[in-house]
């Protein structure tokens, strides 16, 4: 989700999604050098993070490859799971605070809750660098991330 505020709403019914390269979602891009304008810095942040007026306007939902092209468009690249969800991009438009985005992560930076669908993050584990990852997805699948604590 583009702000982990939103985590459990309909919009984002978990943190993390560990779904099929093809599936449609949003993007918001990171850098890791300032870029000027439109691109921002939170203060938790080692990254600066944009969304709104890069490459001409908001994304819209693409794929996983097209979400890669667009952030490498902009100057920038896709954002790990653990920068979306320490809210390093929240607040950068579009309205993607409340929508699931494309993280570049080969893993769910959450641990899955074990329940029948293991792919589903449970929303109520904080994030921690030394806690232990989900499964990797399988080869054609990424993770989509819920990005604000403002609605966990």
């Amino acid at each position: 989700c583009g702000s982990t505020a939103f985590v459990g709403s309909n919009e984002c019914p978990s943190h993390e999604e560990t779904i099929d390269y093809t599936t449609l979602r949003y993007v918001r891009c990171c850098s890791d050098t300032n870029l000027g304008q439109p691109w921002k810095k939170k203060n938790q942040c080692s990254v600066w993070g944009a969304t709104e007026k890069i490459n001409d306007g908001c994304s819209g939902k693409i794929n996983f490859n097209e979400a890669m092209a667009y952030c490498a468009d902009a100057d920038g690249r896709l954002c790990t799971s653990e920068e979306l969800a320490n809210d390093c991009t929240r607040g950068t438009g579009c309205g993607y605070d409340k929508a699931m985005v494309w993280s570049s992560s080969l893993y769910q930076f959450f641990s899955a809750s074990p329940t029948a669908s293991p792919t589903i993050a449970s929303p109520t584990v904080s994030p921690s660098t030394t806690q232990a990852p989900s499964p990797t997805p399988e080869e054609g699948e990424g993770v989509a991330t819920c990005g604000s604590t403002a609605f966990v």
